[in-house]
């Protein structure tokens, strides 16, 4: 076991020297390997030094505008502004070029780096181009942030048209593995997502690029969305998580963890017996009341009636278990039932 754990240990570092060094890239058995035999924290440890190496060491700042949301006619599993499920999304149409305008403007004095334009659909009509393009011109005006946009499938003419406006970056996500899209959307296919980001290649536009894990995705599937990335080469690769919507059919995927029930470790110390006593103890009554009280508590309680019975008062004989309080003190007890006068019956 621990020269497994060596091993593995030697073949993950030894990979990322390779990758370090600008040698060959790692191979699907290597990376499948890794994944299933590394452990978690010599693979996180490999997995920084080749990012610290090609990463820039800067944060780059972007903000989106939701610029047409809801009413999908698309069957996305995942997504929550499909039409196809009730999930209670915000739905409204086209905001206007100046609403972009002013969204361009506040996310400059904010800080970003870039905006994106997001719409929901699978395509824009000639008229929503032109809409398009009036919106990044006004945005282009109020502020000199970089423009990109989400805007589902688009041809080699409209990206054209987008770049001459001012699109900068153009964002399509390939979501996961091919062999794994086809079960998760059927009104669209993953090569037509590739068939735009090529488009956009051709016209020079950076490329943005990633997806969603935990979808049901197996470690075979992860390792070939990572390498379909790779032949991509994107400017950017977005990596986000599933957040499961109520209403999707990837909705109940994960569901939350009940909170627990918070346990004491040590069960409450208990109380005195004196403590239990005192505390139980009833008030004293009233000076009228203390003789038909004492009656009362000197009674058998099987038969209350005879208040003299034999059982109670004489200690030699056995007592019933409602009597044996009196037994602690039988010359109290005695002295009690001799104090008090039998009732006439």
């Amino acid at each position: 076991m621990t020269d497994l754990h060596n091993q593995t240990k030697t073949d993950a570092h030894a990979l990322a020297d390779r990758l370090v060094a600008g040698g060959a890239p790692a191979t699907a058995e290597e990376l499948l390997d890794l994944l299933r035999e590394a452990p978690r924290e010599e693979l996180r440890e490999a997995a920084h030094r080749v990012t610290a190496s090609f990463a820039p060491k800067h944060f780059d700042f972007c903000s989106i505008i939701n610029a047409r949301s809801g009413r999908c006619l698309e069957d996305c599993k995942w997504c929550a502004q499909s039409a196809h499920w009730k999930t209670g999304c915000e739905c409204h149409g086209w905001i206007g070029a100046e609403a972009c305008a002013e969204a361009a403007k506040e996310a400059e004095a904010n800080g970003a780096d870039r905006i994106g334009i997001v719409t929901s659909g699978r395509a824009q009509t000639p008229a929503d181009i032109d809409k398009l393009c009036d919106a990044l011109r006004a945005m282009r005006r109020a502020s000199g942030i970089e423009l990109c946009g989400s805007l589902g499938l688009v041809s080699e003419e409209d990206l054209a048209k987008l770049k001459d406006a001012g699109l900068a970056r153009l964002h399509c996500n390939l979501e996961t593995a091919p062999s794994l899209f086809p079960s998760l959307c059927s009104t669209h296919t993953q090569a037509q997502k590739l068939e735009t980001l090529r488009a956009a290649r051709r016209l020079g536009l950076a490329i943005c690029c990633g997806g969603i894990v935990g979808m049901g995705e197996t470690d075979e599937q992860l390792v070939e969305f990572a390498l379909t990335l790779r032949d991509i080469a994107p400017d950017s690769i977005p990596v986000n998580f599933l957040h499961p919507v109520e209403g999707t059919p990837l909705g109940a995927r994960h569901p939350r963890p009940r909170p627990r029930r918070r346990r004491r470790r040590h069960p409450p110390a208990r109380e005195p017996r004196h403590a239990v006593a005192l505390r139980r103890r009833p008030p004293r009554p009233f000076r009228r009341n203390r003789r038909r009280l004492r009656l009362r508590r000197n009674e058998c309680r099987h038969r209350r009636s005879a208040p003299h019975h034999p059982r109670c008062r004489f200690r030699r004989r056995p007592r019933p278990r409602c009597c044996r309080r009196l037994s602690r003190h039988p010359a109290k007890a005695r002295a009690a039932y001799i104090s008090v006068k039998p009732p006439r019956w």
